[in-house]
């Protein structure tokens, strides 16, 4: 290894320790790297000698002694970790494309500089690969390659590209609006994960001095993925008084021993993250570090105030997350021998502190538990840190029992579809027949705007019929005051944690036992319950014995108070509801339903804080209880507010101390969403014969409609009704559908556009769910029986998309797409116009089924848009807009023998629909504040695409003039730029493209 001689530049980032800066320099120096960027900090005037070590530390660059240019880039100014590093690194990326990346204290592996050179190479031309690190110190391998794709950066020794350091913006100008959304649960599957980022990112956006962090950010944005080698080649030494952020001397991942990696190397088998990878590096790097750490604080706390059996409690956690840290063990020991079981701590000391794991005072502890020690007692001294902070070496950590692994909540899987899919409508309970429920809640104090929407709310609880009892805890201002008004049952009274929050496990206690019916429902005091909230409920009781309802919710803006005395108040709300609210996410969980007793205690949850109602999804799951999805069935009518009457805000609320006392009090490890529902309620009245409508479009495309219609006819699923608009097709279109008989419901019209016909094909369905057929296609054997399946499988998904087969001229399979690999998860988070050019071949029409339901909602089609490729993609990105959710069907359902290139006709007509696409979505009203920061890159890339179009079609002329209006949104483009973006579009499409067929566009 050691004759390897690197071509990639290195950049080294250096301030003040010359004695760790040697160390990491000598490595580089083995390889002589052709380029040697040096970025350096300046020294901080209230800092005595700090001069003289920032200049010893830049003398280390002279001792350069190979052919190598070296580059410098010296402040005379302290700037601070985060901006001095930021700003070097862009510097530095102004002069070479790609690099190698270290920091004064991160001495490599020698096999690390090969490592990153052949993966820079590999992947110099993926975009969704953004990084290269050697840093393992959470020690997950992948089985079958030599590295795997992590959603996680990590920058002690990495290296990356010109073209993805351009997306770091260290002031994290996106959290803003991000920060209130689910983006990060999406993405990660992780609520522990999500949390934990949210954290830190909250702090850097707020000013925290670092430049990682906002990198890190950068590639979760952009959904880019870090190649982590499997072996650790980065060991970090800079763990002390001196260091920027590590100054405790010892720490569990510092000073780790290397390993070299072995060539050639074994890539994985796909460009996709590696989740159980990911959940180690959360477990051990991340969330689980945190718990970790607080577990191990109140460990010594305990034991150090002699609160011996807390402490063991604490000792017992800290070594469930973490058993390879085996000075846990040393702790536990003098907590158990303090409690006067000196037998059992001998044990431990003898089992798990064994000689060749060196723990320094293992054997001290084992002298003086046996009677003969000639040094000070151990069980009298204070326990510290450092006591506990040592690990086993990593070659005999095979030899310890393993730690269970939290294992990740899929917020919005592809349901399983091998499985058997829970019945939409089980069998009817006939024992026990509900009439009534009890309702009970905790209102806020009654004031401004959160008077007006509370009032909405209870008033609306007391409208249902047969009317529900009422139960309102607290004594905030002007809960007695409505109590009385509308006779509503009232207590004041109720338990409070240490910080005078009342505690959720006191109301539900109390309310099961006074209730006077046997069905129980708490609700948030800002929803409004219409009819179909009593109906649903009640008929969900007479089907399950053992359940829990929860549903979400519509989001709206309401200020001022409903006109209960209009009798048409509930169907003027329901339609204001359907044209301007949207559906929350799977997270929010604004009612629980339940019969009597099934949680008599609850953990002491302060209400109004964070994971409470996590944990009763969780808790209902491991009780084996129905939980019923009502989103289908149930209009819960959340009314839009802020947090003012809470300290600190909604992040107060959840991540500040009651939420984490919250997370305490419920065990940690608990986590659920509404996604995680394993049944799901659709009202009766609602529930439609035939199940799925089919809905086809023809003109004039006789020689394909027979093998449409039978791939309809022989599907496996026979519950459908297929409704053909005959769009003024002149060909024998007429003929070859009369010998279908009345299997098919064929409707003639004039030609009409097809975006038109498409919508009164809509408006004849009768189905609950409704497939589309584009007559040059058909489906697979299997298609309506797999994607009902999903939609089985889960209530709150709205639409459901799968891959797809391309077929040649002679019939023979020329590919099978699967569009789960690159856009994984479908909502609004994910499908954002600024990734346009990403969502134009996820949704061939016939690859996706919808709810009939939010297909009215959002009105069809938009005939407006001309272009039926554009107005596909506009549906599903308003779906998304009104919170439709998706899920993947991950196997073909359907079949093109075109090609996937778009068709696009008139090249100026067909740009100026994208474009008012684009304006269109940014014009709604839905369309969030944080996607409005977003709409320079929607612009710029949704020009790219059509510029790339008319490449395709040879439209020379207008490609350049696109290419040129797309600098208004991107100054910093250059042909290069565009070229590889051309060269990403041609991938996505399967297509080839030579850069040289892109010339040079007029400036």
């Amino acid at each position: 290894m050691s004759e390897f001689q690197s071509h990639t530049p290195v950049i080294l980032l250096v301030f003040k320790r010359p004695e760790q800066t040697a160390q990491v320099f000598e490595m580089v120096r083995q390889v002589k790297p052709p380029k040697l960027l040096v970025v350096a900090d300046g020294p901080r005037t209230d800092k005595p000698g700090e001069a003289e070590k920032c200049a010893a530390t830049r003398a280390i660059i002279d001792r350069v002694d190979w052919d190598c240019e070296v580059y410098t880039n010296f402040s005379d100014v302290n700037l601070g970790c985060k901006n001095r590093v930021s700003s070097g690194l862009t510097w530095a990326f102004e002069i070479v494309e790609e690099a190698i990346i270290l920091e004064d204290d991160c001495v490599p592996e020698l096999s690390f500089f090969r490592f990153c050179e052949e993966l820079l190479e590999r992947y110099r031309d993926t975009p969704q690969v953004m990084s290269i690190t050697g840093e393992n110190t959470h020690g997950y391998q992948a089985n079958d390659s030599s590295y795997y794709f992590s959603h996680y950066s990590f920058y002690w020794g990495w290296a990356t590209w010109r073209r993805a350091w351009k997306q770091f913006d260290g002031s994290l100008q996106l959290w803003k609006g991000l920060r209130e959304t689910n983006w990060l649960s999406n993405l990660l599957q992780n609520p522990e994960a999500a949390e934990y980022w949210s954290d830190i990112f909250e702090q850097t956006y707020n000013g925290f001095n670092s430049w990682g962090y906002g990198w890190t950010f950068a590639c979760l944005v952009n959904q880019g993925l870090c190649a982590v080698a499997n072996n650790n080649l980065i060991s970090n030494i800079g763990f002390g008084a001196d260091a920027a952020h590590h100054t405790w001397s010892t720490d569990e991942i510092g000073n780790l021993p290397v390993e070299p990696v072995q060539f050639p190397l074994q890539p994985p088998t796909s460009l996709a993250v590696d989740r159980q990878g990911d959940l180690e590096i959360d477990r051990i790097r991340f969330s689980g570090r945190q718990e970790y750490r607080i577990a191990r604080k109140l460990a010594l706390r305990y034991l150090n105030t002699q609160e011996y059996k807390q402490s063991l409690k604490w000792f017992d956690r800290a070594l469930g997350l973490r058993p390879d840290l085996i000075g846990l063990n040393y702790g536990k020991a003098v907590c158990i021998a303090r409690m006067g079981e000196k037998s059992k701590a001998v044990k431990i000391l003898n089992s798990l502190l064994k000689p060749k794991y060196n723990h320094p005072l293992a054997k001290v502890l084992l002298d003086e538990l046996a009677g003969f020690s000639m040094g000070d007692p151990l069980l009298d001294e204070i326990v510290t840190l450092e006591d506990v902070m040592w690990s086993v070496p990593a070659e005999l950590r095979a030899e310890l029992p393993k730690a269970e692994i939290p294992k990740a909540k899929i917020v919005s899987p592809a349901p399983d579809i091998q499985s058997t899919a829970p019945v939409v409508t089980p069998q009817v309970k006939l024992d026990v027949k509900p009439e009534n429920m009890t309702i009970f809640a905790i209102p806020k104090a009654f004031k401004g705007h959160i008077n007006i929407i509370q009032r909405n709310a209870i008033i609306s609880w007391t409208k249902l019929e047969p009317r529900p009892e009422i139960i309102l805890f607290g004594e905030d201002e002007g809960t007695a005051e409505i109590a009385a008004e509308f006779d509503i049952k009232h207590i004041p009274d109720v338990r409070c944690n240490e910080f005078g929050t009342p505690l959720l496990s006191d109301m539900f206690e109390r309310t099961q036992q006074i209730a006077k019916y046997e069905l129980i429902s708490y609700v948030n005091s800002d929803i409004v319950l219409l009819q179909d909230f009593m109906l649903g409920m009640l008929e969900i009781a007479k089907k399950y014995d053992r359940f829990m309802a929860i549903g979400r919710r519509w989001d709206i803006d309401l200020i001022a108070p409903i006109d209960f005395n209009n009798p048409q108040w509930s169907a003027e709300l329901q339609d204001l509801i359907l044209a301007t609210a949207s559906l929350h996410s799977v997270h929010g969980k604004d009612y629980f339903v339940f019969p009597r007793n099934l949680f008599a205690q609850i953990p002491e949850f302060a209400v109004g804080r964070a994971t409470w109602d996590n944990w009763m999804v969780h808790t209902a799951l491991k009780r084996e209880y129905d939980v019923v999805d009502a989103t289908q069935g149930v209009m819960a009518i959340h009314q839009n507010h802020d947090y003012a009457h809470l300290r600190g805000g909604k992040l107060e609320s959840s991540r500040g101390k009651e939420a984490e006392l919250n997370k305490i009090a419920g065990g940690y490890h608990f986590s659920g969403t509404i996604a995680d529902s394993t049944k799901q309620f659709i009202s009766d009245r609602s529930t439609a014969t035939p199940r799925v409508s089919v809905v086809m479009v023809t003109h004039n495309q006789a020689q394909t409609l027979k093998r449409a219609i039978d791939s309809v006819v022989d599907q496996s699923y026979q519950d459908w009704e297929l409704i053909l608009i005959n769009n003024g097709s002149t060909d024998n279109t007429q003929q070859l559908v009369s010998a279908y008989g009345d299997s098919i419901r064929c409707i003639n019209q004039e030609r009409q556009d097809i975006l038109t016909a498409y919508n009164y094909g809509i408006e004849q369905a009768k189905g609950e769910l409704v497939a589309f057929l584009e007559a040059d296609s058909w489906f697979l054997t299997d298609k309506l029986e797999q994607q009902i399946a999903c939609f089985d499988a889960r209530g709150s998904v709205e639409m459901v998309s799968s891959g797809w087969q391309t077929l040649d001229e002679q019939g023979d399979l020329t590919a099978e797409v699967k569009p789960w690999s690159s856009l994984p998860k479908l909502d609004i988070e994910e499908l954002h116009i600024w990734k346009l050019w990403k969502l134009w071949q996820k949704f061939p029409l016939s690859a996706v089924m919808f709810r009939r339901a939010y297909l009215e909602i959002v009105g069809g089609f938009n005939a407006q848009l001309s272009y039926f490729e554009i107005a596909k993609t506009d549906l599903v990105l308003r779906l998304a807009l009104k919170g439709c959710l998706g899920g993947w069907c991950e196997r073909s359902t359907c079949a093109y023998s075109s090609s996937s290139k778009i068709q696009i006709g008139e090249p100026d007509d067909f740009a100026a629909s994208v474009e008012l696409l684009v304006n269109n979505f940014f014009a709604s009203e839905e369309t969030m504040d944080w996607m409005q920061v977003l709409k320079p890159d929607a612009q710029y890339n949704s020009l790219l695409f059509i510029a790339w179009l008319m490449h395709l079609e040879d439209h020379a002329t207008q490609r350049d003039i696109y290419l040129e209006r797309s600098r208004q949104y991107n100054s910093a483009a250059t042909q290069e730029n565009w070229s590889r973006s051309f060269a990403q579009f041609a991938k996505e499409f399967e297509l080839e493209f030579d850069p040289q067929s892109l010339t040079s566009p007029a400036v």
